[in-house]
């Protein structure tokens, strides 16, 4: 899929702004990413350009009688008619009657391969009409997408017991097994994976099935959880034939001769145990030769050059777009770059020569930066680290006071180096957020589950990074160019009242100000700390931040406390960090190459479509890894556990089982039996239960291995 293309599947500001103008029936968010068919990311752009609006739909409100008067550049049209040179005819619909009806078709070459029925609703965008030529009556239009009628989609088993065939959904909304409106399943196997259209309906107790659209294989696979997710979020697994086509003449790329040669440097890459695609390495010294200019420590950061082998406009740079990252599951990885580049001719291999960017930054002996400078450089990276084998070996520093051996001395100076750094640098948001971590055993079941514990040459390497992209936002804001920057917004006020009200009840006391930092939230979690409840509470201080996102416009990241952020330091599996190096090059004059994505109009669509990507993938990884924690749970079914109380609302408990680093959800005693009456009768009774930091006891029901879904009882 070309530039071209692909964009025209994503809406500007400016259109959404017209079509929205046009069309004022849309009272809330809700109806304008459904009528609009958007991806859910679009709420956080519709927040910032229609911030009167509601964002999801009210019976408060009265939907107003729908006229249009005037065409957006992009507008929804219903079709009316077709004749034999393949020509659809459109009109827009609840036009007012007063007013000339426009004229508008369009040509089915402009239909993507997509067949076309009256009366279907489809998104377009509308040319201007052409002016020396008058005399034409119908305006023409270019096809974005059909409007699907409401529906949800889901994967399924296909289960048969005896002479009973029935469907087991993969999605939590619908745990039950469908026994309503099958269609046919003689031609299906015990075991199939299918894809299902399921109808909207007011039933709860039964799901309506339109429509079973494709076969997936049978669910007799030993990555099904992670496969599942793929198919659901419609994760492209395989490259296209030119990709691989490009991949042998990259191979034949001889070194880059004009870069400068750090082979000498001792780098060292820190990534997890099983990582294969390093992109960021690092070194620290304290030369005694330049402390005379007041230079105290420098710190050398390498990252690889993804850019020197993948071209801008090439198939393999389109290919990265179109994924915008790579998706880690826990069996599984999903690159945004072929494994020929992402695990070996970009990765940063022990011994092995690589292309990279190299940032160097010189402190003082305050830990106040002086200056940095980007070098387009060669390196070799002396040692491939885990976190855990930098950790043991600082600990092991810290019992003996020197190292053992030069690796140890590496580690040493990175460590000294930065302790030094976080004297100068902003605070940022030190959130404690449990996550679980599981293992597997050969046949890919799960063994264990615990609590992944969080240790230093994280926080020394995370460090390290920031500042590493804090550098570039400070070197490329000075620029001319469409850059894309991090953004991260404060907390709203409605989640920061929620927030300060729920932390009273651990004890905890927390200032409202007007322009609220990340440091006051660091406060409270280090009060958290001392009251044995930092997990607790890093949880509810994440839930009342925003998600961080790409813009093409400067504005400060509130978790690290910076004016401007951007992301540079993970060009493999980030396509946003491959852009940045693009225009790194250009900005220091290292490259003259003309990108073409080097417009605000294309980099604005590109930071909408890495958004969504990037929330996709978030979601895919968290629904697998749900999936994995089902199935160990499915052993302890019947079993009770203790568990945290994070928050109750009138129908639920929100819960933290320590032991596995998950959360959990129960109704309170008596579910949904209890009257109206008899809730008002226990309520004081249940707010003491039901204290945020209680400790409850809670059963296990059920746990659902398909849509990863865990079913708890209050005792």
């Amino acid at each position: 899929m070309n530039k071209e293309t692909y964009f025209n599947l994503y809406l500007s500001e400016q259109e959404i702004t017209e079509f929205v103008k046009s069309n004022r029936h849309f009272r809330n968010h809700q109806d304008i990413i459904e009528n609009l068919g958007l991806s859910s990311h679009y709420y956080l752009v519709l927040k910032r350009l229609f911030p009167h609006l509601p964002k999801n739909r009210s019976h408060k409100y009265p939907r107003l009688k729908i006229i249009k008067s005037k065409l957006a550049n992009v507008d929804l049209l219903v079709v009316r008619s077709g004749n034999k040179s393949r020509t659809h005819f459109l009109e827009p619909p609840f036009w007012d009657a007063k007013r000339e009806k426009p004229k508008i078709y369009i040509d089915y070459l402009e239909i993507a391969k997509k067949k076309l029925e009256i009366g279907d609703k489809i998104l377009v965008r509308i040319k201007p009409k052409d002016l020396t030529e008058p005399e034409k009556k119908y305006l023409r239009a270019t096809f974005i997408r059909v409007i699907e009628p409401k529906s949800k989609r889901s994967l399924g088993i296909v289960r048969m017991e005896g002479k009973e065939t029935s469907i087991c959904t993969a999605k939590k909304f619908f745990t039950k097994r469908n026994l309503a409106n099958y269609p046919d399943l003689s031609a299906f196997k015990d075991g199939d994976i299918v894809e299902i259209d399921i109808r909207d309906n007011k039933q709860k107790s039964k799901v309506f099935i339109d429509n079973i659209s494709k076969v997936h294989g049978s669910s007799k696979k030993p990555n099904l959880f992670s496969f599942l997710a793929k198919k659901e979020f419609s994760l492209k697994t395989e490259f296209p034939d030119s990709v691989h086509k490009e991949l042998c003449a990259i191979i034949q790329k001889k070194e880059d001769t004009a870069s400068e040669d750090l082979t000498h440097i001792p780098f060292v890459t820190i990534d997890p145990i099983n990582a294969r695609d390093k992109d960021d390495a690092v070194y620290a010294e304290f030369p005694e030769i330049n402390q005379e200019k007041g230079i105290f420590c420098e710190i050398w950061i390498a990252i690889a050059d993804v850019s020197f082998h993948v071209t801008a406009g090439s198939s393999i740079d389109q290919e990265a777009l179109r994924r915008g990252n790579s998706t880690y599951f826990f069996d599984s990885v999903i690159p945004m770059l072929p494994e020929k580049l992402s695990n070996d001719l970009c990765s940063l291999e022990e011994n092995k020569v690589r292309n990279s960017i190299t940032l160097r930054i010189t402190l003082n002996k305050h830990g106040k930066k002086i200056n940095h400078k980007f070098i387009k450089s060669r390196i070799l990276v002396k040692h491939n680290c885990s976190y855990e084998e930098v950790e043991n070996s600082y600990q092991k520093s810290k019992s003996y006071g020197t190292p053992d051996n030069d690796k140890q001395l590496l580690f040493d100076n990175l460590f000294k180096a930065n302790l030094l750094l976080t004297k100068s640098i902003p605070k940022a948001l030190n959130l404690n957020i449990p996550e679980p971590i599981f293992n597997l055993s050969a046949k890919g079941d799960v063994i264990s589950l615990f609590q992944e514990k969080a240790l230093k040459s994280h926080k020394m390497v995370e460090n390290f990074m920031i500042t590493a992209n804090t550098c570039v936002a400070e070197t490329l804001s000075e620029s001319q160019l469409p850059v894309i920057y991090r953004v991260h917004e404060s907390p709203p006020t409605d989640r920061l009242t929620k927030l300060l009200q729920r932390i009273s009840f651990l004890g905890i006391k927390g200032n409202r100000k007007r322009n609220i930092k990340s440091g006051d939230f660091n406060q409270i979690l280090n009060f958290a700390k001392a009251s044995q409840f930092h997990d607790i509470t890093s949880l509810l201080v994440l839930q009342a931040m925003t998600q961080a996102y790409y813009t093409i416009t400067k504005a400060d990241h509130f978790g690290l406390d910076l004016k401007k952020y951007m992301h540079f330091t993970s060009p493999i599996r980030r396509y946003t960090d491959l852009l940045t190096h693009r225009l790194l090059k250009i900005h220091l004059g290292w490259s003259t190459e003309n990108i073409y994505q080097n417009d605000t109009k294309s980099a604005e669509l590109i930071c909408l479509h890495l958004n969504t990507m990037e929330k996709n993938s978030a979601m895919a990884e968290r629904q697998s890894n749900s999936r994995y924690i089902a199935s160990f749970m499915q052993s302890l079914v019947g079993k009770s556990f203790e568990g945290l109380v994070c928050f109750s609302t009138k129908e639920k408990i929100i819960f933290f089982l320590r032991q596995f680093g998950i959360q959990g959800v129960c109704n309170h005693k008596g579910g949904h039996e209890k009257t109206l009456k008899r809730r008002k009768r226990s309520h004081r009774k249940d707010n003491e239960l039901i204290k945020i930091g209680n400790k409850i006891k809670v059963k296990l029901m059920t746990a659902d291995t398909l849509s990863g879904d865990l079913s708890f009882e209050l005792e």
